[in-house]
């Protein structure tokens, strides 16, 4: 019975001592670290503590770290990590006291900036030091004096230079949407015009020249007035497509023009600083689409009016009054002697 005492007592003794769970091993760290914070060992108290939050995160030890950062000299640091453990849940009691207190008195010596930005997940830079993304959900904390910020995505840069006090909290809004696309107007038709075609050439002396078909009895000769009304109906009527394709020019370039004075209205909207946050994405895609469908309908328009231009010229030679003039055979004079022929007038031998 002794025997099986002594082996149970040494098999208790040489077991292996139970492992340290992450937390235990973090809660150790954050009191070697709390030690060498009351020594003034700020340098060294940072690696233990960043130590133990890559164990296991507390807001404890955040808090500690963040005390680490003031002593270190650092205060715009501790400031934002104040901020962010304030902003959450993880402190309580005497430790947010604690946390509220440290913030108040480095806002007082510090400047802070709200950066807004209408296009997301643009890099934010202050003084050269990367802050975020937007949106940014926290102040940005600055030494007082000159400031930087820097606002970039892979389309657009923009860098805005600022002075800011101590204690001074300023809101700035950084614009990064790009311009609607410039309005082109319409190419306007050329006006058609009133000038009769030039007459053929006469041929020379000596050949034959081509004659009008036979008039009417004179007492059937049509006035003036009908045959100018006759010719004006022809000369509408016989390029029914070229008013039809300036039609089409003018309504798809009003068309274009309402959208593109549309898209503008919105853009003067959308740089408002006073226009909420919610209508940015809304506004930045109907901008967009406006602009977009206001440059292809000037693009239609353009097009149709360089059509009418062309249909001007080609669309009588293709109506039925010129098939019927090509169809038309003409009458023929003689040019020698013996006096008048049945077709016509014929010179004597005076000549």
């Amino acid at each position: 019975m002794r025997r099986l005492l002594l082996c149970a007592l040494l098999l208790a003794t040489a077991a292996p001592a139970r492992a340290e769970s992450p937390e235990q091993a973090a809660q150790r760290l954050l009191k070697q670290g709390q030690a060498l914070l009351k020594k003034g060992d700020y340098g060294q108290a940072v690696i233990v503590l960043m130590k133990a939050q890559g164990t296991f995160p507390g807001a404890e030890i955040q808090l500690e770290i963040a005390a680490a950062y003031e002593g270190l000299g650092s205060p715009v640091e501790a400031a934002e990590l104040y901020e962010r453990l304030l902003a959450g849940e993880g402190l309580f009691g005497k430790n947010r006291e604690r946390a509220q207190q440290q913030i108040e008195a480095l806002r007082a010596k510090l400047g802070r900036l709200t950066i807004e930005c209408r296009i997301k997940d643009a890099d934010v830079k202050v003084n050269g030091r990367e802050v975020g993304k937007t949106p940014l959900a926290f102040p940005v904390y600055v030494e007082p004096g000159e400031v930087s910020v820097a606002v970039q995505n892979p389309a657009h840069r923009v860098t805005e230079d600022h002075t800011l006090a101590a204690g001074e909290h300023k809101k700035i809004v950084i614009n990064l949407a790009p311009k609607p696309a410039a309005q082109s107007k319409p190419a306007a038709a050329p006006a058609p015009s009133d000038l009769p075609p030039p007459t053929a050439a006469l041929p020379p002396p000596g050949t034959a020249m081509p004659l009008a078909p036979k008039r009417a009895a004179p007492a059937a000769r049509p006035t003036e007035a009908p045959r100018r009304a006759e010719r004006d109906a022809g000369w509408i009527l016989g390029r029914r497509w070229t008013w039809i394709a300036v039609a089409g020019a003018v309504v798809a370039g009003a068309v274009g023009m309402g959208l593109g004075i549309s898209a503008s209205s919105e853009y003067d909207e959308y740089k408002d600083p006073a226009t909420s946050v919610s209508r940015y994405p809304g506004l930045e895609d109907s901008i967009e689409v406006k602009s977009t469908a206001a440059n292809a309908m000037f693009g239609v328009a353009g097009g149709l009016a360089l059509t009418a231009v062309v249909l001007y010229f080609v669309e009588p030679l293709l109506g039925p009054g010129h098939r019927r003039a090509s169809a038309a055979r003409p009458r023929w004079i003689g040019l020698g002697p013996g006096g008048l022929s049945p077709g016509g007038l014929s010179l004597g031998g005076a000549f």
